[in-house]
């Protein structure tokens, strides 16, 4: 039962993260012009790199100062914070260069 369960989740991803990019492809196909110019597309980037730099580096060092600490794993609710965070900062980073 968990193979299925597993199988079915795995399918709705790749399907989920799929559509998307089908559909933003169909639409550059029918219009013919790129959604954004080069500078727009450089600046995104550039401030997506930026940022999952820096969110890295806290990781890294958050994972050391646990670790030093004596704790042997991580409560799960942290790493969902630090994933909606991380989330939050490559959503305003891409309004910030879009404009």
């Amino acid at each position: 039962m968990m193979k299925t369960e597993f199988l079915l989740i795995a399918i709705a991803f790749v399907v989920a993260a799929l559509t998307p990019l089908l559909l933003k492809r169909r639409k550059r196909i029918k219009s013919g012009l790129p959604e954004a110019d080069e500078r727009v597309q450089q600046r995104f980037q550039k401030n997506t790199i930026g940022i999952i730099s820096v969110f890295g580096i806290i990781g890294v060092i958050s994972l050391g100062v646990f670790t030093a600490m004596g704790n042997d794993f991580i409560n799960l609710n942290y790493i969902w914070l630090f994933l909606l965070a991380l989330m939050l900062s490559l959503s305003i980073g891409a309004f910030i260069s879009k404009r």
